[in-house]
């Protein structure tokens, strides 16, 4: 995937990969692994409007994983994928509270990816928050007038990571449908401190700062943990 020549020269690539099968991948990259996953059920409502003949459909699914770093620092992440015609109302607070995005923001037709980290470094948790068009990624692309529509946050209240997605191999050259790659940046203060290349899957690779403190690398490779379990 492409990324700018500063962060390259302050990461080092690290080979992920994928050990066993199972609805919760376990995958492993430098002294980071998944060493435990399950899946929960996924419940559907549907919901019809007797006038307008619309029909809304809602899936959720619930997932979880236990993730290790460095000297058995562990974090335990719950995952929620929602599939939603428009933001649930319980999710208020943390788009509210968490984000900078409001409501008309977000495509009606979207799918909500949350993932809660409790880690041993911070007393309040850290959520990826992750909402973006359902038919948007197909085929490792979102076509560009869509990736405004795309919005991707890791923070703690505090601190607030964009997440970016990235459809562009390491020459510039875009992703195509013979030639699919599918990565996202963790960007802070405009700079990118993390990456993760989910696809293809025989090339999937973290690069997280080297200068960075170890709470920080671990809730960054947590995130990038969890964005291979998202897409893969």
């Amino acid at each position: 995937m492409y990324l700018d020549d500063q962060f390259i020269s302050a990461s080092q690539p690290i080979p992920a990969k994928r050990k066993g099968i199972g609805a919760v991948g376990k995958y492993e990259f430098g002294p980071y692994k998944i060493i435990s996953g399950k899946e929960g059920w996924t419940t559907t409502k549907q919901k019809s409007e007797f006038l307008s003949g619309d029909t809304k459909i809602q899936s959720k699914t619930k997932q979880s994983f236990v993730f290790t770093g460095f000297e058995a620092d562990t974090v335990y992440a719950n995952v929620t994928v929602s599939s939603v015609t428009q933001i649930e109302e319980h999710y208020g607070f943390l788009f509210r509270t968490l984000t900078n995005w409001s409501n008309q923001e977000i495509t009606e037709s979207s799918e909500t990816y949350i993932a809660g980290f409790d880690t041993p470094y911070d007393t309040s948790a850290w959520n990826l928050i992750l909402v973006y068009p359902v038919m948007g990624e197909i085929a490792g692309q979102i076509q560009p007038d869509q990736l405004e529509l795309f919005h991707g946050i890791l923070t703690n209240g505090q601190i607030q990571i964009a997440i970016r997605p990235e459809f562009r191999w390491d020459n510039g050259k875009p992703s195509t449908l013979l030639k699919p790659v599918e990565g996202y940046k963790f960007i802070l203060d405009e700079e990118t401190i993390a990456a993760v290349q989910v696809m293809p899957v025989n090339k999937m690779t973290v690069w997280i700062r080297s200068d960075l403190q170890n709470d920080l690398k671990l809730i960054l490779a947590a995130g990038s943990a969890a964005m291979m379990v998202r897409s893969l």
